[in-house]
């Protein structure tokens, strides 16, 4: 990137950086990471909510739910500099939910969206197969409630189908992430 000058590639690649030392779990170096890009600034390509989503989805891996809560809170700080603001918030909203579920707080849920300005009428996932990835990741959270409920077989049922679906589709790396979960 310095190569060439475009010095904007390089938050592209630590954000690249972060995804592969998560897989490697080094998870202190994927974290350096994202909050590298959580930092960084750019008028042309603010990738700033990346970074935090980002930070937040490692604290959770690392089980530090209170610091995911505040790097999801950070996010919204700034979503509305990302080019895609509405995708971000929703994006936000499910890593929230699934932080605020696993702490036992669900029911501070509305009142949690409520301080970040997000309302009841807004649309969390888009019309079925509107966007595939983001209704993934909210049936995700939707089988993690399950599981916290107790009601595994349920959970198991919602995974399954991903399962079969991303596998037939070659979605390997989305499909990793299900087979992860059905396996937990």
């Amino acid at each position: 990137c310095r190569r060439t000058g475009k010095l904007r590639c390089i938050t592209c690649f630590r954000e690249y950086a972060s995804d592969v030392y998560r897989a490697a779990d080094d998870l202190d170096m994927a974290l350096h990471h994202a909050r590298y890009v959580a930092g960084r600034e750019d008028a042309d390509n603010d990738r700033r909510y990346i970074g935090h989503l980002m930070s937040a989805t490692v604290h959770l891996l690392a089980g530090r739910l209170g610091a995911a809560l505040e790097s999801v809170l950070s996010g919204f700080t700034v979503v509305d500099a990302f080019h895609h603001p509405l995708n971000g918030r929703r994006q936000l909203v499910e890593k929230l939910e699934t932080i605020l579920h696993l702490q036992g707080r669900a029911a501070e849920i509305p009142s949690v969206l409520a301080s970040v300005g997000i309302d009841d009428a807004f649309v969390r996932v888009p019309a079925a197969g509107e966007n595939p990835s983001l209704e993934l990741r909210f049936k995700l959270l939707d089988s993690l409630v399950l599981a916290t409920q107790g009601d595994y077989t349920s959970a198991l049922r919602e995974l399954s189908h991903w399962d079969r679906l991303l596998l037939r589709q070659r979605c390997l790396d989305a499909w990793f992430e299900v087979r992860l979960r059905l396996i937990a």
